[in-house]
């Protein structure tokens, strides 16, 4: 997730350090979500601090993943009574993280009424410009040459060949002899699924389809929602290396894992 083009992009292009951060951040965030989901009262704490540092750094990033994962949450639930106890941390869990950022945003939202905002009249939304980047920039090994006036020469809208590998890994256990038998397979057709909503949302080739999204989701340009498809992309990632190597990972995996990630990530700028 961390050397996906499109993060190196973020860093060394268009220097959106917040953003990076908040991708950085968010897995762990999930990951402490879904313990506390699971697991029980000892990761609200955990949860709520982590929920907290993505908010604090990219609000976007905060509300997109709270959405997917909370729909990972749903495929999880049912009508028993241990759900809704689940449902129930999970929800003090990011009610904590809101009250630990209050301070920062309380004031934004008491005093903006007294404020007045000037917006630029080339300001981008993804109703007034198409900002979803094509399908031919998001799978091409190398970066694309600019996509539309003002976008650095050579901006990469690109999640990474590792992540489709292990997308494709994963599908092809699901309909061949190395489809595992546990819950595995049915957890890596849900995770399938949010990856295929996340890339859609990216990728939409109908910008006008956000005109049908809420007003606090149309405020996302198209491109940003990649970081959602990244990480999601890096759960299956893990789930692919399971499927290859069942008798274990061993130390020439690894060595050659590195630097075929070193090798690829070079090649994103």
């Amino acid at each position: 997730c961390l050397t996906a083009p499109f993060m190196l992009v973020n860093m060394h292009v268009r220097y959106q350090m917040q953003e990076c951060l908040s991708a950085g951040l968010l897995p762990l965030a999930v990951y402490c979500l879904i313990r506390c989901f699971v697991a029980g009262r000892l990761f609200i704490v955990w949860a709520a601090l982590a929920w907290s540092a993505v908010l604090h750094t990219y609000g976007l990033t905060f509300l997109w993943g709270g959405l997917f994962t909370g729909a990972l949450f749903c495929t999880w639930s049912n009508l028993k009574i241990k759900t809704w106890f689940r449902w129930r941390r999970a929800i003090v869990a990011g009610a904590i993280g809101l009250l630990l950022s209050a301070w920062y945003f309380a004031p934004i939202a008491i005093w903006s009424k007294y404020l007045e905002f000037e917006m630029p009249k080339n300001t981008l939304t993804p109703l007034s410009f198409d900002l979803s980047p094509p399908l031919s920039y998001i799978l091409a090994p190398l970066p694309m040459p600019q996509m539309s006036p003002g976008m650095p020469l050579f901006f990469s809208y690109r999640i990474g060949w590792p992540v489709f590998f292990a997308v494709a890994v994963v599908i092809a256990s699901l309909f061949t002899g190395m489809r595992q038998r546990s819950i595995y397979s049915k957890n890596m057709l849900r995770l399938l699924a949010l990856f295929g909503v996340a890339f859609f949302l990216a990728w939409t080739p109908f910008p006008q389809f956000w005109a049908y999204m809420p007003g606090a989701l149309q405020k996302v340009l198209p491109f940003r929602l990649l970081i959602h498809a990244m990480w999601l992309g890096a759960v299956l990632a893990a789930c692919a290396m399971g499927i290859l190597f069942r008798s274990g990972i061993k130390s020439a995996h690894v060595v050659v894992g590195l630097f075929l990630v070193g090798w690829l990530g070079a090649t994103a700028l």
